[in-house]
């Protein structure tokens, strides 16, 4: 009895296992380097730490990022390991679920390198450590949604989200999503409280961010492009910092936001870790799509 010859898409799927075989092998290898290069450098990392963090925790979840993102995996472990330190300087654990920091990789010149980006999270996070401050939130507005506002003597802001109820027998529920939605982002703000019962309230329209935006160099990446709400977000807060009790990590944080934006030099030290690294000039892109780029779990968003 004759034995069946393989079809061509039998050798097809021998063919793509052997491709995602090796895919996985060369991502083992890539965060093995990272890991190898991170772990030797622990003490470094632990030296810039506040109390609540460990070193061995802060370099596990930034493994942890690059297992998920071959990207990531793919950067350099000199500039992972500096965006890795630089978070810690500021006290923020990147590439955690809290989404106060983010390790993003970029191409510059043809070399993946890791960028420390800080999340709206984070900027609240670090603006809370003043202590001076009781709240602070920020908020967006879409088109749909009842929004009104008043600067001077009598100010005010009353936001109330579009949010339609559902069918009650959950009958035609892929229509009413349709008519759910509430429109495009026409404006975000922020509102702190702070100690002794003053109120700061900073609001921009969609044209005020776009303009932001526009002088960014991620302008056109994945950050801005998947996730304008929570981009949106984090520029508001920056602006209304500026009038806010500010702490030393704040200031850097905000400091090195603006100047990593405009690709400028850090303004956070590069700590004398053992890491040989200098930024490569040129254009820089985001690299990777989406969540990917941000070392994200599915389901996750850039805040």
């Amino acid at each position: 009895m004759c034995e069946a010859r393989p079809t061509v898409r039998d050798v097809q799927d021998l063919q793509d296992g052997d491709v995602r075989d090796m895919a996985n092998e060369i991502q083992k290898t890539n965060v093995q380097t990272l890991a190898t290069y991170m772990n030797a450098r622990t003490a470094s990392i632990k030296s810039v730490l506040p109390k609540h963090l460990t070193a061995e925790r802060v370099v596990k979840i930034a493994l942890a990022a690059a297992t998920r993102t071959k990207e990531l995996a793919q950067c350099t472990p000199q500039s992972f390991a500096l965006a890795v330190i630089q978070a810690s300087q500021l006290g923020l654990e990147a590439g955690s679920p809290l989404g106060e920091a983010y390790l993003v990789p970029f191409t510059n010149r043809g070399v993946k390198e890791c960028t420390l980006i800080i999340g709206y999270r984070g900027l609240i996070t670090l603006a809370r450590r003043s202590g001076e401050i009781e709240s602070i939130e920020a908020h967006a507005v879409h088109a749909k949604d009842e929004f009104d506002f008043a600067f001077g003597l009598d100010a005010k802001l009353h936001h109330k989200p579009f949010m339609p109820p559902p069918p009650a027998d959950g009958a035609n529920i892929a229509e009413w999503t349709k008519t759910a939605d509430p429109g495009p982002m026409i404006a975000v703000y922020a509102i702190v409280r702070i100690k002794g019962g003053a109120v700061q309230t900073e609001v921009m329209t969609r044209a005020d961010v776009e303009r932001i935006r526009a002088m960014s160099r991620q302008a056109a990446g994945t950050t801005w492009t998947n996730h304008h709400d929570e981009m949106s977000k984090k520029t508001v807060i920056r602006r209304i910092a500026k009038y806010l009790p500010m702490s030393i990590e704040l200031a850097n944080a905000l400091a090195h936001d603006e100047q990593t934006d405009h690709g400028a030099p850090d303004a956070l030290a590069y700590v004398d870790a053992g890491i040989d690294y200098t930024p490569p000039e040129g254009n820089d892109e985001l690299e990777g799509n989406g969540k990917s780029a941000l070392g994200l779990p599915t389901g996750s968003t850039p805040s």
